[in-house]
């Protein structure tokens, strides 16, 4: 039987490890699904950050594994994969990778705006530029898909912007199944 988690994350960049810790710590079944290898996105390539909170000149893969290890904590689960498409029939969503399907009650869509063809792809409306339309709560025109980061039309720049809409993307899912 296909497991079905709370929550697919696409992408684990900062956007999406900060959603993932703040899913995981409010104890959903979370699946983080990411392109590349090893999840951090662009942070991997930052050699010092200076902007972040409580840890000056930390380095993008310091970060990276520190935010790894709370995931961690958290039972938080990682995949490679590269998603092809998401159905939205009905309460379950599928996500799918070739013919693999991961299925969740919801996704969240935090994939970064360099794939734009594929954001295109997917079930909710998107803007003029290939970004999903999507507001500061995160949510989409789908139910129960939400867009975050630089995938969604209107995101502001920068790590700290990044890692926020991750934890509002997470707000608004956690009001959404009350």
């Amino acid at each position: 039987m296909q497991q079905i988690h709370d929550l697919i994350i696409i992408g684990g960049g900062i956007t999406g490890l900060t959603a993932a810790v703040c899913a995981g710590a409010a104890e959903l079944d979370v699946l983080v699904i990411d392109r590349n290898p090893k999840p951090g996105g662009s942070l991997l390539k930052e050699q010092q950050i200076n902007s972040y909170p409580a840890l000056p000149k930390i380095s993008g893969e310091e970060l990276v594994s520190m935010i790894l290890d709370h995931c961690e904590l958290f039972g938080v689960q990682f995949e490679q994969a590269e998603i092809d498409r998401i159905d939205e029939d009905g309460a379950i969503k599928s996500v799918w990778a070739g013919k693999k399907e991961y299925t969740a009650t919801a996704v969240l869509i935090a994939s970064g705006k360099s794939n734009r063809e594929f954001l295109t792809k997917l079930p909710v409306k998107s803007t003029y530029n290939g970004l999903i339309d999507a507001g500061y709560n995160c949510r989409t025109s789908g139910s129960m898909i939400y867009a975050a980061g630089n995938a969604r039309c209107g995101a502001l720049p920068g790590i700290l912007n990044a890692a926020a809409d991750g934890e509002n993307s997470i707000k608004s899912f956690l009001e959404d199944i009350k």
